[in-house]
């Protein structure tokens, strides 16, 4: 190692700056130097195309001649002669409906496979000729009268295989040529940057190295260089440097013996901080849910509403006119009956029966279709209770079987739904509510199972069991326990523990918000509830809701 250094060549910042402008150079010279031999390699292919086209121009009156003379034995010598060419390694000949002639050489036979035809006309399968090059043209006859006739066609095949060859040579002094002034080069700025850059820094490494804050008042630096280089620049900021360390190490002793005190009124602050910031975020999140489930109340509502207003109205038509209907079309049969008189035959009876009864039971699946959308929207207005904001005492298995009823519709061929209420007691509840629970609970069950088929591949329908008991809690304390359980994907542990805070979600951007089981966990919660989650990966899920059988107004926050 050089004494004016304190690190290897290998280690200096020369080198490392050397290797990343040579690795760009490096990098630039093989591309030009890639360019430069495939612009090489094609300018030599093009110049063998254009000795195919000589050869061309010299052979084409022979193979015209032996063709129109119809005389095989004549084409065996021009055949010789194209293939002694360096630039060919076969030559087929065809006559003009395109079935072969005579083909000698390496070439493309009738089955498309490259082969290797010797002067008897053998075939065997070709190596390493994978990429030809070949040239078509028409044989022409010229007859005594100057009329041109074409009587085949001809192709010489070369290779790119002969194209390297001619350029191999050319593409090694290419290559030399290329790492020789790199090599060059690199060296030349190697030792010019040794002695311009590395030796100045190797003084102020050792400043550095031999730096002694306690005695850093005696340090100071001087690169001998006449001129205000970057180096110079270098020496002036590092003795600046050692000034500033100076004030910032007087200023350390004047703060270090209060320090300990700040540290302290500093932490008391960001714990209030923190302290108000964490009843803030929770304000808010509990505002989010509470404003989300309004605007859902508020929607469902709304949908409602237009529902019984649009769709309503206009069933009770339907349903009333296919009544008035049927009675009608009665009075006009009877009518057709007294006009035929008593003596009717019954070839005319049996006619008459077969027009009305198409009719009748025409009217009679229109008048089953106005019943089935009432139904719907009475179940409606059941799941919402529009008519219901306060609290009112129903018997819950109502509003489990009306929102059931919507959900069926949607999920019947994935999930099988299996109810077992042993139990209807009348609890004190906000009807509304607690259906916006049942559908968030039915249909995160259905989805389970859904993704469950669809991870698995078994289209076999699952199962929600529904089940209502009444248990009595720890308190004796009679409870309805409302269980629902599935056959779905199941949850993790991780996932069971988070399942109730706001926004978080297993499903795909765009399938849910991660608001329903929070907002599901809220309305629980205000009518005295609580929820119990089992859950297993790969088995099914079973959620549990406990309704106290009587309200305490004295809890109510």
């Amino acid at each position: 190692m050089d004494e004016s250094s304190l690190v290897p060549v290998k280690d200096s910042i020369a080198t490392k700056l050397l290797t990343v402008v040579f690795s760009f150079y490096f990098i630039l010279t093989l591309s030009v130097t890639v360019v430069h031999m495939v612009v090489e390699y094609y300018h030599t292919k093009d110049n063998v195309i254009e000795e195919l086209e000589l050869i061309k121009s010299t052979f084409e009156l022979g193979l015209a001649k032996a063709l129109w003379d119809m005389n095989p034995d004549q084409l065996q010598p021009t055949f010789l002669g194209i293939v002694r060419f360096p630039t060919v390694i076969g030559v087929q000949l065809k006559e003009e409906r395109g079935s072969h002639i005579r083909e000698m050489g390496v070439v493309v036979n009738q089955q498309g496979e490259t082969v290797e035809v010797d002067q008897n006309g053998n075939q065997v399968p070709a190596t390493g000729f994978v990429d030809l090059i070949k040239y078509d043209f028409p044989v022409i006859y010229t007859t005594s009268r100057g009329k041109k006739i074409k009587v085949g066609e001809a192709t010489i095949y070369s290779s790119s295989a002969v194209v390297i060859e001619k350029v191999q040579l050319g593409f090694i002094f290419i290559f030399v040529n290329a790492i020789i002034k790199t090599i060059a080069l690199w060296v030349l700025f190697l030792l010019v940057s040794r002695i311009l850059l590395s030796r100045p820094l190797s003084i102020l490494t050792k400043a550095v190295a031999n730096l002694d804050l306690s005695r850093i008042e005696d340090v100071k630096i001087n690169i001998e260089d006449e001129q205000r280089t970057e180096l110079k620049v270098l020496e002036e900021a590092f003795n600046a440097m050692i000034q500033k360390l100076l004030q910032a190490r007087q200023e350390l002793e004047n703060i270090n013996s209060n320090l300990e005190e700040k540290v302290k009124q500093r932490t008391k602050e960001l714990y209030e901080s923190h302290e108000v910031l964490q009843t803030k975020h929770n304000q808010l999140k509990a505002t989010q849910t509470q404003l989300v489930q309004s605007e859902k109340m508020a929607g469902l509502g709304t949908l409602v509403a237009g529902v019984a207003h649009e769709i309503n109205n206009p069933t009770n038509f339907v349903y009333v006119g296919t009544h008035n209907l049927a009675n009608k079309l009665k009075k006009l049969n009877q009518f057709i009956f007294d006009l035929a008189g008593e003596n009717v035959d019954e070839e005319f009876t049996q006619m008459v029966e077969e027009r009305f009864e198409p009719l009748e039971r025409n009217l009679l699946d229109i008048s089953e279709g106005s019943l089935r959308i009432k139904t719907i929207v009475q179940d409606l207005r059941t799941f919402s209770r529009l008519d219901e904001a306060e609290r009112k005492r129903i018997p819950i298995t109502e509003g489990i079987e009306s929102t059931l009823r919507l959900i069926q519709t949607k999920y019947k061929k994935e999930v099988e739904f299996i109810c077992d209420f042993q139990e209807n007691p009348q609890i004190d509840c906000l009807p509304a509510q607690l259906n916006q629970v049942f559908m968030n609970i039915m249909i995160n069950a259905c989805q389970a199972i859904q993704r469950k088929q669809q991870a698995t591949g078994d289209e076999t329908p699952g199962h929600l069991s529904i089940q209502t008991v009444i248990v009595a809690d720890k308190f004796g304390k009679q409870n309805l326990a409302i269980q629902f359980q599935d056959t779905g994907c199941g949850m993790s542990e991780d996932v069971k523990g988070n399942i109730f805070d706001p926004f978080f979600t297993t499903k795909a951007v765009g399938e849910g918000t991660g608001l329903g089981l929070s907002i599901t966990y809220g309305i629980v919660e205000k009518h005295q509830g609580r929820i119990e989650v089992e859950s297993e990966l790969g088995v099914g899920t079973t959620l549990i809701l406990f309704l106290p059988l009587e309200f305490d107004s004295n809890k109510v926050k």
